[in-house]
């Protein structure tokens, strides 16, 4: 989820762990609903991690909300995948009070994290 998420505003980010399990279904049911309304799907790397693969899923809700551009008209998948070298790295944090704190102290980066994923991205690993 994006609150798993920090940014920093640097060439990393801090990654809440352990990812809850839920996510995996959660983001299962939303490819599902992505490719039953045809409107076209996006699955996307967010960060790199302990030799895994972070992403997301995005789909439009409405006709308005398909973005211009490449982007696939019969509604199947697109996939947008970064190469290491341009992929924030993550750091793993799997303490609650460092969380709380690193939160507080990264609180005004967050609002960028538009450009890394939409409000409906859930994240989940990838080996």
């Amino acid at each position: 989820m994006p609150e798993d998420i920090l940014l920093t505003g640097k060439r990393f980010l801090y990654v809440r762990v352990p990812i809850p399990a839920d996510n995996e279904r959660r983001i299962r049911r939303m490819y599902d609903e992505g490719m039953t309304q045809g409107r076209g799907l996006l699955m996307g790397t967010v960060c790199r991690m302990n030799q895994s693969t972070y992403c997301y899923v995005w789909f439009p809700k409405s006709a308005e909300e398909i973005p211009q551009g490449i982007w696939p008209k019969d509604g199947d998948l697109k996939l947008s995948a970064r190469e290491k070298s341009s992929s924030p790295a993550a750091r793993p944090i799997n303490h609650r009070v460092l969380w709380m704190l690193l939160k507080l102290w990264h609180h005004k980066k967050q609002h960028m994290k538009d450009l890394l994923f939409s409000e409906n991205g859930l994240i989940t690993e990838r080996r």
